[in-house]
């Protein structure tokens, strides 16, 4: 995503856009922070943008590649558990939460989707995995198409 907005915003820094990335478990967060990559996972990356926004590294005794800084500074990655308190004090414009809900019974999925409801933005979207849904008018949201609700 962050790359995407590098491509259609040249002058994003003009423009308040971060993007937030979460999980449960730290070790995933320590992975994602670290921003590397198998070559072999970037295969299907078009060459340009791979030279533009990567850096080749070895990770591990093996070749990868690592996120620039550029895109880095755009990427803020935390642990967050999604039924705990939040500890963000903006709303958001898009909150993507893909494949997630579907571990939760139906009671923690409304209190969750009630609560990423109230995080967005008049105006904002979510985006859900798609065997999951989130057509909750009571909480702001209508579908405008598939796994895509705007509030």
């Amino acid at each position: 995503m962050a790359i995407q907005a590098l491509e259609l915003l040249p002058d994003i820094k003009k423009w308040d856009f971060k993007i937030l990335g979460t999980d449960l478990a730290n070790s995933a967060v320590a992975k994602a922070r670290q921003g590397v990559y198998p070559v072999d996972m970037l295969e299907s990356m078009p060459k340009n943008l791979l030279r533009k926004y990567f850096v080749p590294c070895d990770h591990e005794g093996s070749p990868a590649y690592q996120v620039c800084e550029k895109v880095r500074e755009l990427v803020t990655i935390r642990q967050l558990n999604l039924m705990d308190q939040w500890p963000f004090r903006g709303k958001f414009d898009v909150i993507f939460c893909r494949n997630v809900m579907i571990y939760f019974d139906k009671p923690t999925k409304d209190v969750l989707i009630e609560r990423m409801a109230k995080a967005l933005i008049p105006t904002g979207i979510l985006a859900v995995g798609s065997a999951e849904s989130a057509n909750r008018p009571e909480y702001g949201l209508r579908t405008v198409q598939p796994s895509v609700y705007v509030k």
